[in-house]
């Protein structure tokens, strides 16, 4: 499930609707919508925005990237906090291709590994 769907099912699961959503995050409805089409990224305050509505504390903004991907959650947590432009990375992961995530997770983890060692 991308981050868009992930977002969606929680906001509905919440009781929100978009414009209701929008208006507790200070964005325009329409801004929701794209966002639940994986049509756009947003800003890290954003996501942790509307995680902090529709989650009610079940999951973080992190969490909901990680979920709404194809990657271990322990090692991608671990590298999202070691660095900011890391976790910017993985909040725009969601819109690349699968071949591509994959690719730049090895090489984080192998990295990551190596300074393990």
């Amino acid at each position: 499930m991308r981050l868009g769907q992930l977002i969606k099912h929680h906001r509905r699961q919440s009781g929100y609707t978009q414009r209701q959503l929008a208006a507790l995050v200070n964005v325009h409805h329409t801004t929701i919508s794209h966002l639940e089409a994986d049509r756009i990224t947003v800003s890290n305050k954003l996501i942790e925005q509307i995680t902090q509505q529709i989650c009610g504390g079940e999951y973080t903004s992190e969490d909901l990237c990680i979920i709404g991907g194809i990657f271990d959650m322990a090692a991608v947590i671990k590298l999202a906090n070691s660095d900011p432009i890391i976790c910017r990375l993985l909040r725009k992961l969601p819109t690349l291709p699968e071949h591509k995530i994959v690719a730049i997770l090895e090489v984080m983890i192998a990295e990551e590994k190596e300074e393990i060692i």
